[in-house]
């Protein structure tokens, strides 16, 4: 194979997909990081060719040409893509589509239809019905998730990504009325089926959260975002900012029926966790932290739990259970 021919290979397997785009500079530091010296003038040239055979294209709106592959285009490999490979974006465009901002899926989205393609063509091969073999199901009750638009979708992963403030329009629950903020965005929460933007307003510093689905119009801007850099979305949601807590820990007594009681000696609900075994109920012994989660999980098991301690706890569920059961009277 000529060094000209694996040069434009090279070069096609650089072009990023519809939106996305690179120029011819970009192109020639990435062809001399693989070994290959050559002018911009010919990269140019080169992707002129090219563009007869393949379906890709140049904007022409600015000075800088961008090109990429056009929307809707197969990704291209010069090599059959392997059986392991394929399995893999499969899963991804699955499972981890809400992940991702918009411009990787674009740029996926070949892959995802080259790997199902491979598979199809891999009927007797195991992998070609994993996906099918594996689900992700929810212990709580599934809802829809909420419609969001396009363009919001898309401006804040992008404003997300390239760390850029956003002037949006939104509005509260229950309320009709919109509201408008800049915002530095900070991550995106998916909390099925709803997906929060997590972003500090203005100059403020207090951490807030918007669900993408009630914002109307996103525009990024220009500026850099206000970021902290010790912010990390793992430990905001650790810190049980995600729940209402209303006390840090509690030593959680409760009787449980022996079913509930198996489940939590193979998931416990933390490393001090004790469960005695009785013959009718097992007794649980645990340290908590006291939110609004852990009374929803107590009354998800009415019948199957009784608290013991806290008394203000036991209380508060006793009360609870006794005017959810007037209203079924």
């Amino acid at each position: 194979m000529s060094d000209t021919l694996m040069r434009q290979l090279e070069m096609l397997r650089y072009l990023p997909h519809w939106p996305g785009k690179t120029n011819t500079a970009t192109l020639q530091e990435k062809l001399s990081s693989s070994g290959f010296e050559v002018s911009v003038r010919t990269i140019q040239r080169d992707l002129q060719k090219l563009s007869r055979f393949f379906p890709i294209a140049s904007d022409e709106i600015s000075s800088h040409l961008g090109w990429y592959w056009m929307k809707g285009a197969e990704s291209f490999n010069p090599f059959h893509m392997p059986p392991h490979i394929a399995m893999t974006f499969q899963l991804v465009e699955r499972f981890s589509q809400s992940l991702l901002p918009q411009s990787s899926v674009s740029y996926l989205s070949p892959y995802f239809k080259t790997a199902d393609d491979t598979l199809l063509e891999l009927s007797d091969n195991s992998l070609a019905n994993w996906a099918e073999k594996v689900f992700i199901s929810q212990r709580v009750q599934p809802s829809l998730p909420p419609v969001i638009s396009e363009e919001v979708y898309h401006a804040v992963y992008l404003a997300l990504l390239e760390e850029r403030k956003i002037n949006l329009t939104y509005h509260s629950l229950g309320s009709s009325e919109s509201r408008t903020a800049v915002v530095n965005p900070l991550a995106v929460l998916v909390r099925e089926p709803i997906i929060y933007l997590v972003c500090t307003f203005w100059d403020y510093e207090d951490v807030r959260q918007i669900p993408l689905h009630r914002i109307c119009q996103a525009e990024v801007l220009d500026e850099t975002a206000l970021i902290d850099s010790d912010f990390k979305v793992a430990e905001f949601v650790r810190s049980s900012d995600q729940d209402i807590v209303l006390n840090d820990e509690i030593k959680l007594v409760a009787k449980l029926s022996p079913v509930q009681g198996e489940y939590l000696l193979e998931s416990p609900l933390s490393d001090s966790q004790e469960i005695t075994k009785g013959d009718e109920w097992y007794s649980l012994k645990a340290e908590v932290k006291d939110t609004m989660q852990l009374r929803r999980w107590i009354l998800s098991l009415t019948g199957d739990i009784e608290i013991v301690e806290p008394i203000a706890l036991r209380d508060e569920i006793a009360a609870t259970v006794r005017k959810q059961s007037q209203m079924y009277k």
